[in-house]
């Protein structure tokens, strides 16, 4: 069957999980020759490339959506773009907080496009407001997905959707080499954490089980890839610790620069998580996981030989477990690497995910 006109409707350009997931799908989509369109509703140039998600070669159109004075005209032109390219099926990606109904109403004429709506965070299990429009765009919608089962789970467990009434469809990654013959102790001395410098992410945890971990004697570098408003005192504590040069701050690391090559263990500190890609690309790139116990990441790492799940807000259990994965041995932390690639290659595969999207958009629009 010929996959349907698919357009993606995304918040933000800026990155983030959701935004990157999105830009694999439509890059995807279009080398399977499917004709995919993306529509941003930030207005644009709000960000610089370093902190902007690239989706070239797919053209990305803004919609301008920045307050209630603009959305008329910002759904016009929206539903005149929809009708123009002829699309049968508009996905939103991840379903804005501030404005989930924006795409639902641009697709509602006569003969309008299959709407799929997809739900990538846990934000809905605090936020009320958030939780209402969700249950009522979710019975709006043809089609339902999210990106794993501890979302669906919560779902359920909230009303807002019946059982078994939204696709579970993972995240996608692409598989990355590891050398292991030219692999030594030396090279592999790097804490890594990668993610926004937000509340919601914690790194204020990273920082102070880091300073634990120092002051234990190991020597090792913390390396800190992404940017945000906490970042000045993040930036002031690890001064006053009196181990400054034991941190680097990299900033907003584009994808395919975060340094996983040379980091021993990756440590998640987020309070809610869906399915977070800083995890699955660095299980692809073949390196261990720390994770706090919420979301997604409890399904992924839960009993594997290349995770340790520790308690949100506890930086005492995460620097022991930085600790126990610094003591690995090289056989050992060989043996999990493998571990971990192999379960992204068999049940994260960009492919995979892609596949997954055209069968519900075939089913959905059918």
């Amino acid at each position: 069957m010929i996959c349907p006109r698919i357009a993606i409707l995304i918040g933000s350009l800026k990155i983030g999980g959701s935004e990157l997931q999105a830009a694999l799908l439509a890059k995807s989509l279009k080398q399977k020759e499917v004709q995919v369109y993306v529509f941003c509703m930030d207005r644009p140039f709000r960000f610089n490339h370093t902190q902007r998600v690239d989706f070239s070669p797919v053209k990305v159109w803004y919609l301008w959506d920045l307050s209630r004075l603009i959305r008329p005209f910002s759904l016009w032109w929206f539903r005149f773009k929809l009708k123009l390219h002829n699309i049968e099926v508009l996905h939103l990606f991840n379903i804005s907080i501030e404005d989930p109904f924006f795409g639902a109403e641009a697709a509602n004429y006569p003969n309008g496009p299959t709407i799929i709506s997809g739900v990538r965070n846990m934000h809905f299990t605090y936020n009320y407001q958030y939780r209402t429009n969700l249950k009522r765009l979710l019975n709006y919608s043809d089609g339902r997905t999210c990106n794993s089962m501890e979302i669906r789970k919560q779902l359920e467990k909230a009303t807002i959707i019946k059982n078994g009434a939204i696709n579970v469809i993972n995240n996608g990654v692409v598989s990355r080499g590891v050398n292991y013959s030219e692999l030594s102790t030396l090279s592999r001395t790097d804490v890594l954490f990668v993610g926004s410098l937000k509340k919601i992410k914690d790194p204020t945890c990273f920082i102070e089980s880091a300073i634990i971990t120092l002051e234990k004697g190991y020597q090792c570098r913390f390396v800190i890839a992404g940017d945000g408003n906490m970042r000045e005192t993040l930036e002031s504590i690890c001064h006053k610790s009196g181990y400054n040069n034991h941190f680097i701050f990299l900033g907003n690391v584009p994808q395919k620069k975060i340094p996983f090559q040379t980091a021993r263990v990756l440590v998640s500190t987020s309070l809610h998580e869906g399915n977070s890609n800083s995890i699955l690309e660095a299980l692809a790139n073949g390196v261990p996981v720390i994770s706090t116990a919420v979301g997604g990441s409890i399904e992924l790492i839960r009993n594997t030989s290349f995770g340790t799940l520790v308690p949100p807000q506890k930086p005492e259990q995460t620097a022991k477990a930085i600790q126990c994965w610094l003591d690995t041995n090289v056989h050992s932390w060989i043996e999990s690497s493998i571990s971990a690639k192999k379960t992204i290659d068999e049940a994260f595969s960009l492919q995979t995910m892609t596949d997954k999207h055209i069968d519900l958009y075939l089913e959905t629009n059918a």
